[in-house]
């Protein structure tokens, strides 16, 4: 499946290398990459360069052509969606200080998350000694809270300001694989001025 590059639009396939993917359809490609690499440290850790490309990404005048989906994808793989751009996310049937003014559907996400022999290892451990797996506890919260990212993407996606009356459902199969399921009503929102 090929990918497309949310700046340049230069398709992306895939043999292609030198690339970030964002999701299924979308991706930065290996030139647009480079160019907002310029100044970062080849020396950086991983999570230093991503950190400073992110600024540069976001501090350029491409990303203010984005449109909204591309920007969320880039803060989801990138950021922490600091830029007031967020996806409001209740259990309840409302959101206190904002006014829905739209119903966009019904809308789901999965994540699924192999947990790896270790996290068996640990949990076969735990188990014998009457306590608790904290590998595996930190699975199912990784697993849930990437599900629920998801979740803001496909709402983003949709044109929606967040999800209200989310249901999380978790599976686990085979004490290896940990699925998380959650859905909502996609809703668009007025904030309500004091």
């Amino acid at each position: 499946m090929k990918k497309i590059c949310i700046f340049c639009g230069k398709p992306i396939h895939m043999l292609d290398y030198g690339y970030m993917d964002l999701s299924d359809e979308k991706a930065i490609c290996a030139s647009c990459l480079s160019r907002f690499s310029t100044g970062i440290s080849r020396d950086a850790k991983t999570a230093d360069y991503h950190h400073q490309l992110y600024h540069n990404i976001k501090t350029s005048e491409d990303y203010t052509k984005l449109p909204r989906e591309d920007r969320y994808l880039l803060d989801e793989r990138l950021g922490n969606n600091d830029d007031g751009f967020t996806q409001l996310l209740s259990t309840t049937d409302c959101l206190t200080g904002y006014e829905m003014t739209g119903y966009l559907g019904v809308i789901s996400a999965e994540y699924t998350l192999g947990t790896g022999f270790l996290s068996s290892f640990d949990s076969s451990l735990a188990d014998l000694a009457g306590g608790e797996s904290e590998t595996y506890t930190k699975k199912v919260h990784m697993a849930k809270m990437q599900a629920l990212k998801r979740l803001q993407v496909v709402s983003a996606h949709l044109g929606g300001d967040g999800v209200i009356g989310i249901h999380v459902d978790l599976e686990v199969f085979s004490r290896d694989i940990i699925v998380a399921s959650c859905y909502g009503t996609c809703v668009t929102l007025k904030k309500i001025s004091d």
